[in-house]
């Protein structure tokens, strides 16, 4: 790009603050266009990528300045925005977290209680496993008989 000596010092300058461009490390360069111009600007020592920078630039007629500012201010917007909905995601995903952590806790609890009921509850009123022998008492004599569950065989004695 050349100037003519003239022209640069009758032309106003600004400091500006200039967003560095992802990828763009200290002391790496990347093009700025700015008023019709293109520039190649180098990023300052400890600067990061996304962070700003300032860079001394001729001054803008209004129009283009109050344009340039617009952009700005829709930059920022949107860099809100995608900051509040990165916050929404954590947010949610705690939520989904601890509301796993409920369900996993409630699971140990129901099956600490089906344990303790199961140890109070006598051996003779625990439900027979299908391959157990039960004893029964016949209604009308009053006799006891078994019947295995899984066959479905019944007998007088075990």
């Amino acid at each position: 790009m050349s100037f003519d000596p003239n022209q640069q010092q009758q032309q106003a300058y600004l400091t500006y603050s200039v967003e560095i461009p992802a990828g763009v490390n200290p002391g790496g360069q990347f093009r700025l266009d700015h008023g019709g111009m293109s520039y190649t600007l180098v990023a300052p020592p400890g600067s990061t990528p996304g962070g700003l920078m300032q860079a001394q630039l001729p001054a803008l007629p209004q129009h283009a300045l109050a344009a340039q500012q617009q952009q700005q201010m829709l930059l920022q917007q949107q860099q809100m925005l995608q900051r509040q909905q990165q916050a929404q995601q954590m947010q949610q995903q705690q939520q989904q977290q601890q509301q796993m952590q409920r369900m996993m806790m409630a699971q140990i609890m129901l099956a600490q209680q089906q344990q303790q009921q199961a140890q109070q509850t006598p051996a003779a009123e625990q439900p027979a496993q299908p391959h157990e022998w039960v004893a029964l008492q016949e209604p009308t004599s009053g006799k006891v008989f078994y019947r295995n569950n899984l066959p479905g065989e019944t007998r007088w004695a075990q």
